[in-house]
């Protein structure tokens, strides 16, 4: 994606907000006097500010000043004290959180508020220990010593509960945002809200190296005992997530697309590790359920559930390394209770690429009304052994086995073992168990321990 879009994206995403950035540009230009106008910092939100003062104003802005010295270019970015001294010909935009020393190298430089410079967050009216109030509606209860923040909106609160702790830990507010934090130990996180966003952190969950993008609207609500070790999870507009009590996530990079709903039920396990962490990718309207106690040993796994597509994962579920399910737009993919899925499994429930007849013109495979009938159904305590791949309209019965390197395109009844490719049924009226080893029928669970039935 060039600059420019990337500008544009971002630009649209404060259109229906009550919109911070206008504030900055219209007090900008009401004071600037014809001066150059000049941004403090090169960052996203600093190009948007010149992108929306050419678009408004039809004023161009100068040039951005910045510490960080990788940034200076001596053409577009220059260091801070390029502008000392120099009020008559510069008016300077702040769009950063509130640093004393920013408002400090400002006075030292010669600049007045308002009449030479707008601070968009130097508006604090209280900052006590455990209470932060600003100009803009904004408020912060409970303990925030540590915090990095920045209210970039107005009337967001954030609500601090007694044990929360933070590290070099950063969070960017938009309108109307809340945020309730109980328990806590954040290590490293950054945390963007946007507009009318909501989190909820349940007690004692612990965050370390977190990156969670919340967009217009969205929601996210962790449970009691959450812990989410080095993910990365970002959110569209109107999506939502929801994690259960005690959930376990550790390494996970997830997308939420607009108005998708995604799910993690108490209790799951995501256990990767930080460097082949699993990836969920949930498209606009979907959803994708995870049930309780399911736990993803693998490394490198991947789940996308395109648009419009369902993916629901019964309790107890388990899997190992390599996975890759794929519910494609408008499909469904539905897998059962106690299910044991191996290494390198994958699920498919569409073709991936569209195929199309010389003769009419017609698409063959996946126009709207042929995906909505392609599904992918697993029943309950079925056992995936590796390298297998599930297809389209694949229907696997209750207690079956699919052997090693197999491939389902149809229908396995209950209660069997099915090998081959494509996969046969090639010995019925089995039943297994988790345990290894195990020497009476009795510990199979009594529910799954039946007689194959033709199937239909």
């Amino acid at each position: 994606m060039t600059k420019g879009k990337r500008v544009k994206r971002i630009v649209e995403s404060y259109e229906q907000a009550e919109d911070w950035i206008e504030m900055i540009i219209d007090k900008a230009c009401g004071n600037y006097r014809g001066r150059k106008i000049v941004l403090w910092g090169k960052y996203e939100i600093s190009d948007i500010i010149k992108a929306e003062l050419k678009k408004k104003y039809g004023i161009e802005a100068a040039f951005y000043i910045d510490s960080d010295a990788a940034k200076l270019d001596g053409h577009e970015v220059y260091p801070i004290e390029h502008i000392y001294g120099k009020a008559d010909e510069y008016y300077i935009v702040i769009a950063l959180s509130f640093y004393p020393s920013i408002k400090r190298c400002l006075t030292e430089g010669g600049y007045e508020p308002e009449k030479d410079y707008y601070y968009f967050s130097d508006c604090i009216i209280r900052d006590e220990p455990d209470y932060y109030e600003d100009a803009h509606g904004n408020r912060m209860t409970g303990k925030h010593q540590g915090l990095k923040f920045a209210f970039s909106g107005f009337h967001s609160v954030i609500d601090i509960g007694a044990n929360a702790s933070f590290s070099n830990t950063c969070i960017y507010i938009h309108n109307h945002a809340r945020i309730c934090m109980e328990g806590g130990a954040f290590s490293d996180c950054i945390i963007h809200l946007y507009d009318n966003a909501s989190i909820v952190i349940g007690k004692n969950g612990r965050f370390e190296k977190v990156a969670l993008s919340v967009k217009q609207s969205a929601g996210a609500r962790f449970g009691n005992g959450v812990q989410l070790t080095d993910s990365d999870i970002k959110m569209e507009s109107g999506a939502d997530l929801e994690v259960g009590k005690e959930g376990g996530i550790r390494y996970l990079s997830c997308f939420v697309g607009e108005q998708a709903e995604l799910f993690f039920h108490e209790k799951v396990l995501i256990a990767a590790d930080a460097y082949q962490r699993s990836r969920f990718w949930s498209g606009e309207h979907s959803r994708f359920e995870i049930g309780p106690e399911s736990r993803f040993y693998g490394r490198c796994g991947m789940i996308i559930v395109e648009r419009s597509a369902l993916l629901k994962i019964g309790k107890k579920f388990s899997v190992g390394d390599n996975y890759r399910f794929n519910a494609d737009e408008c499909t469904e993919i539905s897998i059962g209770e106690d299910c044991l899925f191996s290494c390198n499994v994958m699920i498919r429930s569409n073709d991936g690429h569209s195929i199309f007849d010389v003769v009419t013109g017609k698409n063959m495979n996946s126009s709207y009304e042929t995906a909505r009938s392609r599904k992918v159904m697993v029943g309950n305590h079925v056992w995936i052994g590796m390298n297998v791949v599930i297809l389209y309209n694949a229907r696997i019965e209750d207690g079956s086995i699919i052997g090693s390197m197999s491939l389902v395109k149809g229908k396995i009844p209950n209660n069997c073992i099915a090998v081959g490719i494509p996969a046969r049924v090639s010995r019925k009226n089995i039943a297994w168990s988790h345990k290894t080893g195990a020497e009476d029928i009795r510990e199979c669970e009594e529910k799954y321990v039946r007689y194959t039935e033709q199937i239909t």
